[in-house]
C-alpha cells in the first residue's frame, strides 16, 4: 500500500517533520509492503533516520518525487527494487491527486 497523506504517513511509522507545520503532497510517503517493514520516503531523510530508530536506516530514503513523469517512474524503480516480486501484485493507493493536465 502506497500512503501519501502527510496524517496517515505520522500515524503508520510516527513521522514528524521539523520542516514546519505545511502539509504538501511529497513532504513524505509511506509504502507499506505486505509481510514487510514499511519504507519511509521523505524530504527529512537525515533528520527521520536520527529520530526514528524503530525504522531501519536502509528503509528510510528520499522523498516521492511525482510532479513529474520522470521523477514518478524514478522513485517507483526505486520501490520496486526494495519490495521485489511484491510489485507485481495489486498496489493500494490512500490518496493521489495530481491537477489538471498541460
Amino acid at each position: 500500500m502506497f500512503v501519501f497523506a502527510l496524517e496517515d504517513v505520522r500515524y503508520l511509522t510516527g513521522f514528524r517533520s521539523h520542516l514546519g507545520p505545511v502539509t504538501i503532497l511529497g513532504l513524505a510517503a509511506v509504502v507499506l509492503p505486505r509481510g514487510g517493514d514499511p519504507i519511509l520516503c521523505t524530504l527529512d531523510v537525515i533528520h527521520a533516520r536520527t529520530r526514528m530508530p524503530w525504522i531501519r536506516p536502509e528503509n528510510i530514503i528520499g522523498r516521492p518525487f511525482i510532479r513529474s513523469e520522470g521523477g514518478t517512474k524514478k522513485w517507483a524503480e526505486e520501490i520496486k527494487g526494495k519490495i521485489g516480486k511484491l510489485a507485481e501484485g495489486k498496489i493500494g493507493v490512500d490518496l493521489l491527486s495530481f491537477g489538471p493536465s498541460q
